[in-house]
């Protein structure tokens, strides 16, 4: 029997995270480094012999292990932890840690395997043995899938050893007619590499297949994966080898195989998480039965009777999706009794700790207002649910504002989206956390309404293709991108008095002076995740008492947004100011000798449609507030015989209309 394995060991597979004491770090990532630069890797990052799948360090992203770390924290000495491996003539490495002491040996010791071990079932297998066999005093968290092994100090005693073999994995298992079997050997993560030289998940393989043997470093296609008739499971047969390696067989019970699976109305649908974004999907029965592996009427049954009975939606009230600062990944939960999915989605997460980075760009962009936008930022980091002003950033390319909207995006990217501002049949939007429009606001009132809308209601409604409306919380917060001189329309009877009833903050973006860096937007979001934790955690401890304002914290009137409200008006006005420019525009009409009178005719408004939500007596009414007809009722009056019912204009109209007049 050949086995795989490797002598005068050059390099290993580990995963490196960032240096934390504190046990929190999650994000790692896969390094190939030489055994010679081992005592520096382990003093400089925390580490571990598991790699996980997307980099996350979690025990169901278990890919495969390049090894196992003992732990020893009492209980044997280093010189007797030397003489065993000197015993088993194993490769390894022994480094102390940060708690060692001279009258207590705390130490770890790296056993790298002789193969790769591709499932968490046989990497629990061959850790017991390690432990059971030879380190009985290792600690036992060292068999979560999850662990990860802190740094050691600069100076930690070390020993290594790399001219020997690699710990045997299948040592003691026996061979069956000259083969050693190994049982739940890999998962459906695990990718294989065909005769073509194309990579393939190996449960997608349907029929037998040469392949590459994913165990070893096989040059040559050592290996077939084929399908097994009388256990109905798959295996991985390699010459090279000499060992069979058979698929994980995991039996779960009913209740996890229609975990993400719902009854609804008279439809199945499917509910998760994919890539962070919340989904909800009918896939009928078939699929359903194809899903949670139902291959008889039996088990076909049994999966839909639970699904009615312990899955059923009544009815489906709302989904709410929320910010969750403190979690480390995204989830959802379903409550039966009020009808309501709760979709929680963490943050970025940290990847580099520079809060000044932070700081000193918030100050180029926002200068005097930095405060300000902190305290916004930590609101929209930190709440759910609270208002908070809407952001009408201005300014041409190359001011920042599209990094700094990009930023904001990245701290809940599943639940922020850029949108054109537009009100259409289907509304997947409202459910967003942050919506970003660039250049798609304008001046009209129609979408004003709407922004006031979006930003106003307590509740929205989802309409989204294939499935059944339904409600959310309003969770909703604007930024508004702009070149812009008056980038939206605003009611000037409207304009804030106080910083406290404030709904916008208008601001100009200062024009960014130097080169620009095209990385610039990388470089703040890996280090955005460290800074929402940290500086703004404690401003938002600072602000979260703040009361008496309407859109939770003091909201600077900047000059821009002064400037924003005096240039615009409000519909009615508008409908107002096109019958005084009609009257100037009517030229020689039989009205113009009332106009040159000082009088206004009622009939004069009737010969025009007045736009749709508004009325005669309403432009009327307003022509008086603003000034123009004097507060009397309309009286008849003869001008050249002919008579008309009119209002009197003020001496403000009359003036108005001789300078048009002149104008023309």
């Amino acid at each position: 029997m050949t086995t795989c394995t490797t002598t005068r060991r050059i390099t290993i597979e580990l995963s490196l995270g960032n240096t934390n004491l504190y046990g929190d770090e999650t994000l790692y990532t896969s390094s190939v480094q030489k055994t010679a630069d081992l005592q520096q890797v382990f003093s400089s990052h925390n580490y571990s012999p598991i790699i996980w799948d997307k980099n996350y360090r979690l025990g169901a992203n278990f890919l495969y292990a390049t090894g196992f770390c003992v732990d020893n924290d009492s209980g044997i000495t280093i010189e007797q932890a030397i003489a065993k491996l000197d015993q088993l003539k194993i490769n390894y490495t022994l480094i102390t840690t940060r708690s060692h002491r001279e009258d207590l040996h705390r130490f770890r010791i790296f056993i790298p395997f002789n193969r790769r071990v591709h499932s968490y079932s046989d990497y629990n297998r061959i850790a017991d043995l390690i432990v059971a066999n030879h380190f009985p005093s290792s600690d036992t968290k060292v068999l979560d899938g999850a662990r990860q092994l802190y740094a050691s100090p600069p100076g930690a005693f070390y020993r290594s050893k790399w001219t020997l073999t690699d710990y045997d994995v299948d040592a003691d298992i026996e061979p069956v007619d000259g083969s050693v079997r190994i049982n739940e050997a890999w998962t459906d993560k695990l990718i294989v590499k065909e005769k073509s030289g194309k990579q393939v998940l190996a449960c997608s393989l349907t029929e037998k297949t040469v392949i590459h043997c994913p165990f070893h470093a096989d040059s040559s296609t050592s290996a077939f994966l084929e399908f097994s008739e009388k256990s109905d499971n798959v295996f991985i047969r390699c010459s090279a080898c000499g060992k069979t390696y058979w698929k994980e067989r995991v039996m779960l019970p009913v209740a996890e195989l229609c975990d993400r699976f719902y009854s609804y109305s008279t439809d199945i649908f499917e509910v998760g998480l994919t890539g962070e974004e919340f989904h909800m999907s009918k896939i009928g029965q078939k699929k359903f039965w194809v899903f949670t592996g139902a291959k008889d009427e039996k088990t076909r049954a049994e999966h839909f009777d639970y699904l009615v009975k312990e899955k059923h939606i009544a009815h489906l009230k709302r989904i709410d999706h929320e910010g969750a600062i403190e979690e480390d990944q995204s989830f959802f939960k379903y409550s039966a009794h009020d009808g309501i999915f709760t979709v929680h989605y963490a943050p970025l997460p940290v990847r580099m700790k520079d809060n000044g980075f932070i700081e000193v760009w918030l100050e180029s962009l926002f200068g005097k207002h930095k405060d300000f936008i902190k305290q916004w930022l930590a609101g929209y980091s930190y709440t759910n649910y609270q208002k908070l002003p809407t952001l009408i950033l201005k300014g041409d390319r190359g001011t920042g504002k599209n990094t700094f909207a990009d930023a904001v995006l990245s701290i809940y990217p599943s639940i922020s989206q850029y949108w054109h501002g537009e009100d259409k049949n289907f509304t997947p939007e409202v459910q967003k956390k942050l919506l970003i429009a660039d250049e798609s606001v304008s001046a009209n009132e129609k979408q004003y309404r709407m922004l006031k809308q979006r930003s106003g209601q307590k509740m929205a409604v989802v309409n989204q293709k294939f499935l059944p409306e339904y409600q959310v919380r309003n969770n909703m917060n604007i930024i508004i991108l702009s070149n812009e001189h008056t980038p939206i329309f605003v009611q000037k009877d409207e304009e804030p008095t106080s910083e406290k009833n404030n709904q916008f903050f208008v601001y100009s973006m200062p024009q960014f002076k130097g080169e620009i860096d095209p990385d610039y937007g990388d470089k703040v979001e890996v280090r955005l995740g460290h800074y929402i934790r940290t500086e703004l955690k404690t401003v938002y401890e600072a602000v979260k008492n703040i009361t008496g304002c309407r859109y939770s914290i003091p909201t600077p009137i900047t000059d821009e947004e002064r400037a924003l409200f005096n240039v615009n008006m409000t519909g009615l006005e508008a409908e107002a100011m096109k019958f005084m420019v009609k009257m100037v525009e009517r030229g020689d009409s039989a009205y113009t000798k009332f106009f040159d009178k000082g009088l206004f005719p009622t009939s004069f408004i009737d010969e025009y449609n007045i736009s749709k939500g508004y009325t005669k007596n309403g432009v009327i009414r307003n022509l008086k507030e603003k000034g123009y007809l004097e507060p009397k009722d309309a009286v008849r009056k003869m001008v050249d015989d002919k008579r008309q019912y009119c209002f009197e204009m003020t001496d403000k109209l009359r003036k108005w209309y001789q300078e048009q007049q002149k104008a023309e």
